[in-house]
Parts: C-alpha cells; structure tokens; sequence
C-alpha cells in the first residue's frame, strides 16, 4: 500500500523523465512493468540496474513512464485494496493432493 500512496503523491509532481529501479520484494513490482527490478541483496543486480538505466534511451524512459502512469490513473485506493484482498483469498485455498 505504501508503493501505491507514493506513486499517487508522485503524480503530483512535474514530469520527470528517469528510469525507475525498485527491488523484486516489494508488492508493486509485479503491478507496473516499467520499473527494473532487483534483488536488493544481490551487489551485480544493482550495478546492472544502474548501468541499464543510464544508458537507457530517453523516449524508452517515456514509454515505459506513460504505460505505468495510466495504469495506475486506472485504478482508485479502493480497487488496488479490493484486489489485494481478493489475491490474498486466492493464495488462501490450499489443495492438497495425496
């Protein structure tokens, strides 16, 4: 939920073009495609996430940018919630099969 309010108050903000890394571990990374994900206990992921995103292309930061901002225009507090709760009943049922 926190990953959700802190892109919400980034919205706010003038349109910056960045590459955008975050870690495998929090619970936005599988919601957005754009971001370069790592694992942030891993030193050689970091260092290829920093090297990626420098060299990256402006129009490609763009695109990815856009592609994340609508998604996430798409959705209110509400539906994030909602969902979250309804992939936590998912992961909930446990078949066991002998």
């Amino acid at each position: 939920m926190n990953e959700y309010i802190a892109l919400q108050h980034a919205l706010k903000k003038p349109k910056i073009n960045f590459g955008v890394i975050i870690s495998e571990n929090v619970g936005v990374s599988t919601a957005l495609k754009g971001p370069i994900r790592i694992n942030p206990y891993n030193m050689n992921s970091i260092i290829n996430a920093l090297e990626k995103v420098y060299y990256m292309k402006e129009d490609e930061k763009i695109s990815k940018y856009e592609k994340d901002l609508a998604r996430i225009l798409q959705h209110t507090t509400y539906s994030w919630i909602k969902n979250f709760f309804i992939d936590l009943k998912r992961t909930s049922t446990v078949y066991l099969i002998f």
